[in-house]
């Protein structure tokens, strides 16, 4: 669930809540802007979290170039979990 999901009011399932699950929905930028400290507090917590492996970081699918259009699809589809990286490392890009 994300802000774009908030702001063009997508519809959650109810069926998540049979098992005993919350959402809470926070507004990350806003809080930045009016709570700096709080983040900082929350980002030390979240890196202790990460170090002492009690918490995963999202997964990372990488695509070259020649598989660009295999990435896209993929996002179109809406169905991954994580971060899509497209590697130009060590790659040649004419730009048009």
């Amino acid at each position: 669930i994300g802000k774009k999901d908030i702001t063009d009011n997508f519809s959650l399932s109810m069926h998540f809540f049979n098992k005993n699950i919350s959402y809470v929905a926070v507004d990350m930028d806003k809080m930045l802007s009016e709570r700096p400290e709080k983040i900082a507090l929350l980002l030390e917590d979240i890196a202790a979290y990460l170090k002492s492996g009690e918490l995963n970081s999202l997964p990372v699918t990488v695509y070259t170039p020649n598989k660009i259009a295999e990435a896209f699809k993929l996002i179109d589809e809406g169905k991954h979990i994580g971060k899509i990286i497209i590697d130009f490392k060590d790659q040649a890009v004419d730009v048009h």
